[in-house]
């Protein structure tokens, strides 16, 4: 049975600008398709990453079968212009997760106007409890 292909997301930190043609060559090589890009721009770091003081930031949106996604992952982990990457699904096509069991019907709010108890109102509900026990 063939799978169709799911959006992606991918944001990665690079070496040189030049190695963001590796990765998108990556994601054609495993028969996915580029559908956004933002070009890698250059970005200090905030500490070092593998002895990398500044790098490349871009970030790609992709279709790809769910089944390749972990040999992609292990191709870029391989590449040494790719310092570190994040893959994920974009939050507007994540699917609320199923709950499992019936539905819960729609319950109106009752209105918060309550009737304000006194004294008298009171010792009467007691009372009629009292009775009630007896």
């Amino acid at each position: 049975m063939k799978t169709e292909q799911k959006l992606y997301e991918i944001a990665f930190l690079l070496q040189d600008p030049a190695s963001e043609k590796e990765v998108v060559d990556l994601i054609n090589q495993f028969q996915g398709s580029v559908k956004n890009q933002i070009s890698a721009k250059p970005l200090r770091l905030a500490y070092p990453v593998l002895k990398h003081t500044s790098a490349y930031f871009g970030v790609c949106q992709f279709e790809l079968l769910s089944e390749a996604i972990e040999r992609l992952s292990q191709a870029l982990q391989l590449k040494k212009s790719v310092l570190r990457f994040l893959i994920v699904v974009p939050p507007a096509t994540r699917k609320a997760p199923e709950r499992s069991g019936e539905k819960r019907p729609f319950v109106k709010a009752e209105a918060a106007t309550k009737s304000v108890l006194t004294n008298d109102v009171l010792e009467a509900k007691l009372a009629a409890l009292e009775n009630e026990s007896r």
